[in-house]
């Protein structure tokens, strides 16, 4: 049994950690907002990840301890993060240009009317619509995946693949796993397309995010990209950007063929229409 004291300490402490812990909740909501991002859940019909239109729709990405640098989201009737809502293309009146990509083109750090795709909108004006599709941590390989989606729902007359450092060695399943997209395997010498495994949400992390101070710290504090740099430089590896290069270098070859296997791929299920594929790189190095 606890003593008269510790029952005293504990009867104090209690309801203080409680008063802190709201009072830190209304400060990260209304002084410094923490950053909000979209719920996710698995599509089976189409095998991918998408936002939940179901939840909330609307929010603010927030980046820094101060939350200087903003984004306000808007995930729209197809769950993907747009400023228009999409339609499909037997009742679309104008071509479609779609934008395919990862976290560059899904863009919670910029407000979602001036992200690539709003900025294009307004360029082309009433000669075409504009779409895009991005998904956060995203290979070329789940690209290809994107590209399939696209093309049966909306038939884009352009499309438009941009593609980041990181997009060439996760394409292998074996070398980087990531088992909710597609990725490709080597198996006696062919490529072929991996099994694209649902995406089940963590409850526990689900819960968490509804707290303010919880998303502060682990999002706006960036407490776990600190401790993946403590975990790479424990293991001693040699990162630029968030490539392994030890690791990329001695997968060279592979990763050569196994992206000039996937461009082809891409090409060949885009004969009738224009392809464009677009390319950034860490730009401390170049």
């Amino acid at each position: 049994m606890l003593k008269p004291i510790h029952k005293n300490i504990l009867f104090v402490l209690i309801p203080t950690i409680a008063v802190c812990f709201f009072i830190a909740e209304l400060f990260f909501r209304y002084v410094i907002p923490a950053c909000e991002i979209p719920d996710v859940y698995f599509e089976h019909d189409n095998l991918m990840i998408r936002f939940d239109t179901r939840t909330k729709i609307k929010g603010t990405f927030t980046v820094g301890k101060f939350a200087q640098q903003q984004g306000e989201w808007r995930i729209n009737n197809y769950g993907w993060n747009s400023d228009v809502n999409y339609v499909p293309y037997q009742v679309r009146s104008k071509p479609l240009i779609a934008i395919i990509g990862d976290s560059y083109i899904e863009s919670f750090q910029v407000d979602v009317d001036k992200n690539i795709a709003a900025v294009l909108r307004k360029l082309v004006g009433e000669e075409y619509e504009v779409y895009s599709f991005g998904t956060s941590g995203a290979p070329l390989s789940q690209y290809l995946h994107l590209s399939r989606y696209v093309n049966q729902y909306f038939r884009p007359d352009i499309t438009v693949f941009n593609m980041v450092y990181n997009d060439f060695g996760e394409n292998l399943r074996e070398k980087y796993n990531k088992p909710h997209y597609l990725q490709m395997s080597k198996i006696v010498g062919q490529y072929v397309e991996t099994q694209i495994n649902p995406y089940k949400p963590n409850r526990l992390k689900q819960f968490a995010k509804k707290s303010a101070l919880i998303r502060y710290i682990w999002l706006n504090l960036r407490v776990s990209t600190r401790l993946t740099k403590i975990k790479r430089d424990i293991e001693i590896k040699i990162y630029k950007a968030n490539i392994d290069v030890l690791k990329a270098i001695s997968n060279k070859e592979e990763i050569i063929d196994v992206t000039s296997h996937l461009v082809e791929i891409i090409k060949k299920e885009n004969l009738e229409k224009e392809v464009f594929f677009l390319m950034d790189a860490p730009r401390q190095d170049i």
